[in-house]
């Protein structure tokens, strides 16, 4: 019984498997919402939203001080996302959520196209 037991948890996923796994399924949903939310700013707005719940859901440390791109890129750092897609992805986030300048739909193509190599770099196709 202790045998099985044994195999059973080294087959199990870990930790760092789970977290992953959430966090490519909130980037499929984020992915989805770029593409069907009328309004750039409201879907960009809505992927950084999500991300911020990985985030959180993962263990990552929200601090008081933290900036959109200081808590997103502890979260992509961690899992190993190219920080020239991290860094430009939470640039958009920021400005869909701060500023006031328009948000089209060439920023919302970036951010699809952000969203879709970090998610292939995490292990599997959209």
């Amino acid at each position: 019984g202790v045998a099985l037991l044994r195999v059973m948890d080294s087959r199990a996923p870990t930790r760092a498997e789970d977290s992953k796994e959430d966090l490519r399924d909130e980037i499929d949903a984020s992915i989805e919402d770029l593409q069907t939310i009328g309004d750039p700013r409201a879907a960009v707005i809505a992927c950084y939203r999500r991300l911020q719940r990985t985030a959180s859901d993962a263990g990552v440390e929200r601090r008081a001080s933290d900036t959109p791109f200081e808590l997103l890129h502890r979260l992509l750092q961690r899992e190993s996302v190219p920080e020239e897609r991290a860094r430009r992805l939470t640039i958009l986030f920021e400005a869909a959520r701060f500023s006031t300048a328009t948000v089209d739909d060439r920023m919302r193509r970036e951010a699809l196209d952000c969203l879709i190599e970090i998610r292939t770099r995490l292990g599997a196709e959209v």
